[in-house]
């Protein structure tokens, strides 16, 4: 893995990183900053005013990469200098891990160039708080003058990283053992997949782990329910014995009214929506998509549904289980057709002539020309022996000309109620 070089100058223009040094500095080479900005060039460099004395200049960071939970570790060091010949590196000063390492610029010889030293001989350091960097030992010029010049020069300093090994070890565990198993050495073996039968249930001969269903299918769902509408047997002498007479009667079947429903959101949260009532457009139109997405997936026909009642002191006969039998809304009446037998104009004449205008029974004729089915109560069938005989009656006339068939059914209602023409588009 490569190494990372850190960020000096960013960390030290924000105030995490402190200088201290041994001498003052000179006042042309004092931006301490410049130790930083990967430059060693002699107009970016800083002087300490030691004068053939040893010296330091001390670091302390404040930097998450090297203080935090240990997640790289300190690899490399390259320092830049001039001047001094010889010094070193104390890691952690004072601290119980302090480490020291001695660094030789080689030379012998009073020189003022910058020489460029990669410092790696060292334990990789886990957590640096301090670096201190010593410059021991100088050698003095040839003349007089050249000893006043005979301070540190510190053109650059740069610490390189590494992610540490002690926190990749934290981070990743391995089992040897895990080699010698058939998953690992063979993407055939009889383990490899997982079977099931059922949705949410085990059954016998699914492969899985224990008793834990395959492939599990949970609602995030309750649905309220406001109403149970019977559809019962009609009685003798009453038209229909359902609680609601609007319906298409299905006897020994309910509906259940059901148009609030509670979810339990992803962050466990709970969200009540309602579709009672509403334009069906907007938002309105959102809730009631999202109602039926939900609806249509939690109840397809031919599954079943549970049905609890919140009043615990309701008397009641609920069953544990119940199918689905719809899942698309109430089936309201609209249009009942009754055949009547015809009846005959005499009992002598053979065959037999059916008497239209009887008035014992609605008529219908329907006339091929035109696409209209006539109806005529005992005052004369205009089609005659087109006739056919039937009784019928509409029960919801808006939603069967308005809504439910607008544009491909016309109907218009005699005096009593009925409708007395039907056009079909």
């Amino acid at each position: 893995m490569s190494l990372t070089k850190v960020n000096l100058l960013n960390h030290f223009n924000n105030g995490n990183i402190d200088i201290n040094f041994g001498h003052s500095l000179a006042f042309s080479f004092s931006d301490e900053s410049k130790i930083f900005d990967d430059s060693t060039a002699t107009a970016n460099m800083v002087v300490l005013n030691s004068n053939e004395e040893p010296s330091f200049a001390n670091f302390d960071f404040n930097i998450h990469q090297f203080t935090g939970t240990p997640q790289f570790s300190v690899q490399k060091v390259v320092l830049s200098v001039g001047v001094v010949l010889t010094g070193r590196l104390i890691f952690n000063e004072g601290r119980t891990d302090e480490q020291t390492v001695n660094w030789d610029t080689g030379r012998t010889t009073y020189n003022t160039n910058n020489i460029n030293l990669s410092i790696t001989d060292f334990t990789p350091v886990e957590n640096l708080f301090s670096l201190k960097i010593t410059f021991d030992t100088f050698r003095a010029g040839t003349n007089s003058t050249a000893i006043d010049n005979n301070d540190v020069r510190l053109f650059e300093l740069a610490i390189f990283i590494r992610e540490s090994t002690s926190y990749q070890s934290k981070r990743y565990e391995f089992n040897d053992s895990v080699l010698t198993t058939k998953a690992w050495n063979s993407s055939r073996y009889d383990g490899r997949q997982l079977k099931g039968s059922k949705i949410n249930r085990f059954t016998k001969g699914d492969s899985t782990y224990g008793l834990t269903p395959v492939i599990s299918n949970y609602t995030r769902n309750i649905y309220i329910g406001s109403r149970v509408i019977g559809l019962r047997d009609a009685q003798e002498g009453v038209e229909s014995n359902s609680d609601d007479v609007t319906l298409t009667p299905f006897p020994g079947f309910s509906y259940i009214t059901v148009d609030e429903y509670i979810t339990v959101n992803s962050d466990d949260s709970i969200t009540r929506r309602s579709v009672r009532g509403g334009r069906g457009d907007g938002d309105d139109l959102t809730a009631r998509k999202g109602f039926y997405t939900a609806w249509y997936e939690d109840f397809p026909v031919g599954k079943g549904a549970r049905i609890k009642t919140l009043d615990k002191k309701l008397n009641q006969n609920l069953a544990p289980f119940y199918p689905v039998y719809n899942n698309s809304g109430q089936l309201q009446k609209m249009l009942l057709v009754t055949q009547t037998d015809p009846v005959p104009s005499d009992t002598v004449s053979i065959p037999q002539e059916i008497d239209h205008d009887s008035g014992s029974f609605y008529a219908a004729s329907y006339n091929t020309s035109s696409f209209i089915f006539d109806y005529c109560s005992g005052s004369g069938n205009p089609n005659g022996e087109d006739d056919i005989g039937a009784e019928f009656s509409i029960f919801n006339y808006l939603l069967l000309s308005q809504k439910f068939f607008t544009g491909s059914l016309i109907a218009s209602p005699s005096a009593d109620g009925l409708s007395s023409t039907l056009t079909l588009g």
